[in-house]
């Protein structure tokens, strides 16, 4: 029997939790990132959903994590995500909304905020106005774009999964 894999995460000061459709290779991913990360690092792991969404999460503002899975007939299909580029930053009720100049300069952000380590110092992007948002990555609760404003430079990361398991 094939399963359909599903984050849901629980995150600091937020009544409600996050709750994202993944592949099976973002979910193993993840688990193996929580092995190594350290408690307060402003670290963040970058995940696709079949939403098409990609979630940059500080790993300091996760207090939990669920690692669920439901019996599944057939393959998700990924859709495509035209919204906004959000950023939920600590205390805030709703999260930050805008577009971006520079789809390559949100890719690239991206690529870095994915790279593993503490991210320690200012970050941002051109908003679709030109003008600059730098964030504070210790403030970043999450961070989520449309997936297809970062292809190319993260193409490989998780390509070729269907985000189930079992044969069809």
């Amino acid at each position: 029997m094939a399963k359909a894999y599903y984050l849901r995460f629980v995150l600091r000061e937020r009544s409600e939790d996050l709750f994202v459709p993944v592949r099976k290779s973002e979910s193993d991913r993840l688990e193996l990132a929580l092995a190594d990360a350290c408690s307060g690092d402003a670290r963040f792991f970058v995940l696709d959903t079949l939403k098409g969404r990609t979630f940059a999460l500080n790993l300091a503002e996760v207090q939990a994590v669920r690692f669920l899975w439901d019996p599944s007939i057939l393959p998700p299909d990924s859709t495509r995500d035209d919204g906004m580029i959000e950023v939920l930053l600590r205390g805030r009720a709703e999260p930050l909304e805008g577009g971006a100049d520079d789809p390559a300069e949100v890719a690239a952000m991206f690529v870095m905020l994915d790279g593993g380590s503490e991210v320690g110092s200012f970050f941002g992007f051109q908003d679709e106005d030109g003008e600059l948002l730098q964030l504070n990555p210790r403030e970043v609760v999450w961070l989520a774009a449309p997936t297809h404003l970062l292809q190319g430079p993260r193409d490989d990361l998780g390509a070729g999964d269907d985000g189930l398991e079992g044969d069809f």
